[in-house]
């Protein structure tokens, strides 16, 4: 979860640079070059895997609530990573974390409009 954190949170900076040093077609380009290569290097690395049960989906969306009920630790992970999930725009609301003009989230402006 940290790696995912840390993706969203540098998204945007690296969107950014690639825009100013190319163009914004750019970053759509090397993303769509990422995604074709992570998706190739996944189709033939990965094994084939064929689950064993037969639950539909419905059956495995009603399953939750139990699952939920019945094991303490995933209601703890699930709590921990709502709170993850919440910190970025939380440390946002918090510092008055004003954008830069290269999309960075590092200048700290004053909330009075002084510096």
């Amino acid at each position: 979860m940290g790696g995912l954190t840390i993706g969203i949170m540098l998204a945007r900076p690296a969107a950014s640079l690639i825009a100013s040093v190319w163009s914004w077609r750019a970053v759509y380009v090397l993303s769509a070059l990422l995604v074709v290569m992570i998706g190739a290097a996944i189709r033939f690395t990965m094994p084939a895997r064929r689950p064993e049960h037969t639950a539909g989906y419905r059956a495995l969306l009603a399953s939750l609530p139990r699952l939920v009920r019945d094991i303490p630790v995933l209601r703890r992970r699930a709590l921990y990573h709502a709170c993850l999930f919440e910190i970025p725009p939380l440390l946002r609301r918090l510092f008055y974390l004003a954008p830069t003009s290269s999309g960075s989230m590092i200048s700290v402006s004053c909330p009075s409009g002084r510096s």
